[in-house]
């Protein structure tokens, strides 16, 4: 009776200590039919300095100036069972050697951010227990896609074995030394780092013989969200776009993306794949602002937020710890499958996989307990972006451009295809050759973009007189009168108002009966 007592203490000290004989999540993923390789380069940026030749006191640089660029690529291998396979710990002293208890240690204060207890001996123990990669093993035949992901290679290699053993070539890169600091600083400058060294991935990946970049998912972690989505609205290379608690999602940076120059909802035409933090006590800057997400219209996305699963729960590789609960082991399953079914329908353009993403609902799979937001979007029909409009209409196919723009307005009240300034200048050139009726059907089209804007109404009636249409040139005039003696805002400064007040006049005493 004594014995069965003791068993009965003993097994609920255990149950308490943490599940110390759990297995983990990496031991229990349903890891696909590829072995994985795994093998480093650094490549250098010639194109980018990390240090001027020479300092403010005239010495010549020490060493290399070029940026280097350290990167991890995991791909699909031949079957090496006899090979020594990569760990966390070698992942995570690739570039600086440290001791497995100073590693230990990190890991876990690392654990202790997303909210877990783990004892040295534990952390040890995810730390030296073998991954599925082998270094630099035999790449297997044949060319796979790729994702190209801005991740520390210490933290981001489970979802890349993940997703390379369902044969993807994932190519990673963490973010360079400088933009730690430039994030809270120089954010725009960070954002700018970020997506070069994007570009330089897939650049360099372009070279590699196993690789398909025709099929190309970009992954963006923490920061890189942002850079990821950059990335594509100013290349518009990708099938499909994935961010783990991107700064894209968070109140205190979304004005850092939509400030860049090349931030343009328009060319966001992939879908996109969007896991964000679940914070107990977020301050202002981290409270989720969704405001961005929903005006990509035109990409069909999915906003992803599960209970209690934090910043670092959703970028670190804390799945590799046996401490987790069976819940949370649900959520990071959850998170890597959703990632691989999100690419597999969208980059290998798998038919069943985009059956299941779009009939199901977003959170199938998910326990209802970890289920705080699954939401989906589908991306409205696509319009064209500014270069495409611009050869539409200087082609001389105005009434498809006037058209297209109807449409896409009347799908999306929000829309703003063109400013007032840029289809003027379309209508000024066609005015240059003389091209009268063209100049004024884009005169026609900005004022009924801008019905409100008494300077479109005004280049309305110059145009329409120029190409003879006299009742049109007198309405538009009066019309513009009328919308510069109202009592709403015009942005006009009062000497500009006299001055189109004066135009106006002489060109209604020219067409006859005065002003």
């Amino acid at each position: 009776m004594l014995m069965l007592r003791l068993a009965g203490v003993l097994s609920f000290v255990v149950a308490l200590s943490g599940r110390a004989n759990a297995e983990p999540v990496t031991a229990t993923l349903d890891y696909g039919p590829f072995q994985v390789g795994f093998r480093t380069v650094t490549e250098l940026d010639r194109s980018r300095a990390r240090q001027p030749r020479r300092g403010f006191d005239g010495r010549a640089a020490d060493g290399e100036t070029a940026m280097p660029i350290d990167i991890g690529i995991w791909y699909p291998a031949t079957h090496s069972p006899a090979v020594a396979r990569m760990s966390a710990e070698a992942y995570k002293t690739l570039r600086t050697p440290m001791t497995r208890g100073a590693v230990a240690a990190d890991f876990v204060r690392m654990a202790s951010f997303g909210g877990l207890e783990m004892t040295p001996a534990q952390a040890t123990a995810a730390l030296i227990r073998p991954s599925h990669a082998v270094r630099d093993a035999t790449a297997a035949d044949g060319r796979y896609p790729l994702v190209v992901s801005g991740s520390g290679l210490g933290t981001g290699w489970i979802r890349a074995e993940y997703l390379a053993s369902h044969g993807y070539v994932v190519v990673a890169a963490p973010s360079s030394a400088r933009t730690g600091t430039l994030q809270a600083s120089q954010p725009a400058i960070a954002l700018e780092t970020q997506t070069r060294n994007l570009e330089f991935l897939l650049a360099f990946a372009r070279q590699q013989p196993h690789v398909d970049a025709t099929r190309l998912g970009i992954l963006g972690v923490n920061f890189d969200g942002m850079a990821a989505l950059l990335f594509e609205m100013r290349n518009m290379q990708a099938d499909a776009i994935i961010s783990l608690d991107g700064y894209e999602a968070k109140a205190g940076s979304v004005s850092t993306l939509r400030e860049s120059p090349f931030y343009d909802p328009l060319r966001l035409r992939v879908p996109y794949l969007l896991f964000v933090q679940d914070e107990r006590d977020p301050g202002p800057a981290l409270a989720h602002d969704r405001s961005l997400w929903r005006g990509l219209a035109y990409s069909t996305r999915f906003w992803y937020v599960l209970n209690g699963f934090n910043h670092l729960q959703l970028i670190s590789d804390i799945a590799n710890a046996t401490t987790l609960s069976p819940e949370q082991q649900a959520g990071h399953r959850f998170i890597l499958q959703t990632m691989r079914l999100f690419l597999d329908a969208y980059v290998k353009r798998d038919a069943s996989a985009a059956a299941r993403i779009l009939k199901s609902s977003p959170g199938a799979g998910l326990p209802s307990s970890l289920t705080k937001v699954a939401e989906r979007a589908t991306a409205l029909p696509a319009v064209p972006d500014g270069e495409e409009f611009e050869k539409i209409v200087m082609s001389g196919r105005i009434d498809e451009a006037a058209s297209i723009y109807r449409a896409a307005k009347a799908a999306n009240p929000e829309l703003v295809l063109f400013d007032e300034g840029t289809i003027g200048l379309y209508a000024f050139r066609y005015e240059q050759r003389q091209l009268s009726t063209e100049a004024l059907e884009l005169r026609r089209l900005a004022a009924e973009a801008f019905p409100e804007s008494a300077t479109a109404a005004h280049q309305r009636g110059i145009a329409a007189a120029s190409a003879g249409n006299l009742p049109e040139a007198r309405s538009e005039f009066e019309r513009t009168l009328r919308l510069l003696g109202g009592s709403g805002p015009t942005g006009l400064s009062a000497a500009r108002k006299d001055g189109i007040r004066r135009d106006i006049e002489k060109r209604l005493t020219a067409l006859g009966g005065g002003p």
